[in-house]
């Protein structure tokens, strides 16, 4: 019975560092992402986070655009940043390739985030 009981205690803290230790190490990655979003020049940066998502197991477009939109919670995106991938989109809009794919998906991430500012603001927690 009291061996059951330290048992269970130890499982709970077990369980609390391990929840404590995923929670840090998702924040920690969806940083590292969002640097590399800033750090945007051309179409090919663009298309080489798209695919390293996909190669952390974001199965569908669904998580894809979470995860984007999550690191633009983290850091708004800049006046320059803006302007980089705006120039982006246009240029590769209407192309129906893989870069225009990648521009859009991310174009799409950052509108949403600028849709959903007022609403996060009135909120004034982070989400």
């Amino acid at each position: 019975m009291i061996i059951q009981y330290y048992l269970n205690k130890i499982n709970k803290k077990y369980e609390n560092y391990k929840n404590s230790y995923n929670s840090y190490y998702k924040l920690n990655k969806l940083k590292k992402i969002r640097i590399k979003l800033k750090q945007v020049k051309n179409i090919n940066n663009v298309i080489c986070i798209l695919k390293e998502l996909n190669d952390n197991n974001f199965t569908n477009s669904d998580n894809l655009l979470n995860t984007i939109y999550t690191c633009y919670l983290l850091e708004p995106p800049s006046e320059t940043e803006l302007q980089k991938i705006s120039e982006l989109q246009q240029l590769y809009n209407n192309k129906f390739n893989i870069e225009e794919y990648s521009i859009m998906t991310l174009w799409c991430c950052i509108i949403y985030y600028i849709d959903n500012l007022p609403k996060i603001k009135r909120q004034k927690t982070w989400p």
